[in-house]
């Protein structure tokens, strides 16, 4: 027998891919689109979201009032709001920003904005700290709007519940 006359396998000579090829590249593709998805998903947040993010944003700071007997105050900015916490370093009453925290702020996404300035102040008892003459507190109401024109309304009481206005 010739030796010369038998055919060595090459590179191309094999024709189709197995089953453990095809499930490996369909598994790199879809990985892959799966992270462009995701990081296109990131910029997005609807309104809903956002309201549901101030709400739980406002019942931490009432929860870390009591826990901590400080004081906190959320306060509205333009797109975005602060979350303080307060301390009286002298006893008069005047409860000030303590420079020893600091203080948490949240961007809005761009589209979404709080209608009108407001501040809350939860004390340590996770009340709402009234701002007038009235030693009972009004109700705050924080209105969130999106580009489109819709709104939330986030309302903080008294009692310093946090609750979406019906």
């Amino acid at each position: 027998m010739n030796r010369s006359n038998r055919r060595r396998p090459t590179l191309f000579s094999q024709m189709g891919s197995s089953l453990p090829e095809l499930m490996v590249t369909v598994g790199i593709i879809a990985g892959v689109m799966g992270t462009g998805v995701v990081s296109l998903d990131r910029g997005y947040l609807d309104l809903a979201t956002a309201k549901q993010t101030l709400v739980n944003d406002l019942r931490r700071a009432r929860m870390q009032a009591t826990l901590k007997g400080a004081h906190f105050r959320f306060q509205t900015q333009g797109g975005q709001y602060v979350i303080s916490r307060l301390k009286d370093a002298d006893g008069d009453g005047v409860w000030n920003v303590d420079s020893a925290y600091t203080a948490r702020t949240v961007e809005l996404p761009e589209g979404y904005s709080i209608v009108a300035a407001s501040t809350a102040e939860f004390d340590g008892r996770g009340l709402l700290v009234s701002t007038g003459s009235s030693s009972i507190a009004d109700i705050i109401s924080v209105t969130l709007s999106d580009h489109e024109g819709k709104r939330k309304v986030v309302q903080i009481w008294p009692s310093g519940q946090v609750e979406e206005a019906i």
